[in-house]
């Protein structure tokens, strides 16, 4: 538990208990924060973190994050529009999207086995591989401790090779290429400082050249994909301005080309559309059709085993549906069954 204390010089902290005496103490030395303490309030849980109002080194209110550490406690700064004197947040509450979820990424053959490994993430940062063995096992791969201002945006062959690399983003907008060396290990490439009104909406094989690209959303709607250069670079594609009723709910192959397609969901219609690749460099409109909006779309993947990307459907009572590819650019329907909404589909290998 996290809470709001006074300690014996009279400044307000924040602290940390397990319910027990022992157990109980302030988490000094955080980095950033007002030397008469950061005066917490507001707390509220977000994905396994909390996120609260505290007062930095110039007296000002921000928004701060902590994961129960003080190292692991931060303030987010480089947020746009915010005053001079401080965010000052108040009234915190967490809440989940009702919107399609953004694109399951790839599958992460990061040992060059044409074996989907599973990248980790530990709540203080700390990153791992598990990559297959050939045993039907795995071995363990230390990829050390990541500041947790940095979150995994997507995985994909970004410089042409057969082995996964790791897209990284700071919430000051940094973004990173972690792509593989040949050795088993990684090495950095910077990309730049995107705005932070610009999300990774997915990765994927978009120009059909074997190497991924970044599809990109602005929150107003503007959608652009970064498309590999073939010397380790992007080159920007303006895809144009879609309303933000639409929200990009994955990628694949779905026509069997070799080249990615985007998969749009509108959140108010149900209206499903593809945006499938016309072989020089642009895309054609596929409409699906309005499927009621009880159904999400809950990940892509090569379900039939024809090189082909299928759907899978969600609905709110566990109700599972996939539409795989009939070969002639549409999808026929297959039935799943019923699975209780206490499971939930957290990544697709395929």
């Amino acid at each position: 538990m996290l809470f709001w204390g006074e300690d014996t010089s009279y400044d307000l902290g924040l602290w940390v208990t397990n319910g027990t005496a022992a157990g109980t103490y302030e988490l000094t030395d955080i980095a950033g924060a007002d030397s008469a303490g950061i005066d917490p309030s507001g707390f509220t849980v977000y994905d396994g973190e909390v996120l609260f109002s505290g007062r930095d080194t110039s007296g000002d209110y921000g928004l701060w994050v902590t994961n129960g550490t003080a190292a692991g406690t931060y303030e987010l700064t480089g947020i746009a529009g915010v005053s001079s004197t401080g965010l000052n947040p108040y009234d915190l509450i967490s809440f989940t999207p009702t919107l399609a979820p953004p694109q399951i990424p790839p599958p992460n053959f990061f040992n060059n086995v044409d074996e989907a490994g599973i990248l980790w993430r530990n709540a203080n940062g700390h990153t791992e591989l598990w990559n297959p063995n050939g045993s039907g096992g795995f071995t363990y791969d230390n990829l050390g401790v990541v500041n947790t201002s940095w979150q995994i945006a997507g995985t994909g062959a970004f410089n042409g090779a057969s082995e996964a690399g790791i897209l990284w983003r700071n919430t000051n907008g940094d973004t990173e290429l972690w792509n593989p060396n040949g050795s088993g290990g990684f090495t950095y490439q910077n990309l730049g400082v995107v705005n932070t009104s610009w999300q990774v909406a997915g990765t994927g094989d978009f120009s059909g050249n074997g190497e991924d690209g970044i599809l990109w959303r602005n929150a107003n709607g503007d959608t652009g994909l970064w498309n590999p250069n073939g010397s380790g670079g992007f080159t920007y594609d303006n895809l144009g301005d879609v309303n933000t009723s639409w929200q990009i709910a994955g990628a694949g192959d779905f026509t069997g080309t070799g080249e990615d397609s985007i998969l749009w969901r509108n959140a108010t219609t149900g209206g499903t559309e593809l945006w499938n690749p016309n072989g020089s460099g642009g895309f054609t409109y596929q409409n699906l059709g309005d499927v009621n909006t009880s159904w999400q779309i809950v990940g892509t993947g090569d379900f039939s085993g024809n090189g082909e990307s299928g759907i899978l459907w969600r609905d709110t009572d566990g109700d599972t549906e996939l539409w795989n590819p009939n070969g002639s650019g549409g999808f026929t329907y297959q039935n799943l069954g019923v699975v209780n909404t206490s499971w939930s589909v957290h990544k697709i290998f395929a």
